[in-house]
């Protein structure tokens, strides 16, 4: 009786794992939905921290890879740059 039952067990499982592999994971921000694996600036409060989407336990998540985002700073104009501007205008 018992190979019965593995047998059946076994075919419960062929017939529901395929419809589980086809989930896809998105998660939301601001009213926009990212795919699994997409980083994103999150801004919370004050403070803004970079994170991924993931999927933990089947579930969309926003995982938080650092405590800040990357920024870009711009390097100043020599002081002789911004008279030459300053006197254009």
């Amino acid at each position: 009786m018992s190979r019965v039952a593995a047998l059946a067990s076994l075919a419960f499982v062929g017939g529901v794992l395929p419809a589980f592999a086809g989930i896809e994971c998105r998660c939301l921000y601001r009213g926009q939905e990212f795919e699994q694996g997409a980083v994103v600036c999150i801004r919370i409060g004050a403070r803004a921290r970079l994170a991924r989407c993931d999927m933990v336990l089947n579930n969309s998540s926003w995982t938080f890879l650092t405590n800040a985002c990357p920024t870009a700073q711009l390097t100043p104009l020599p002081e002789a740059a911004v008279r030459t501007l300053a006197a254009r205008s």
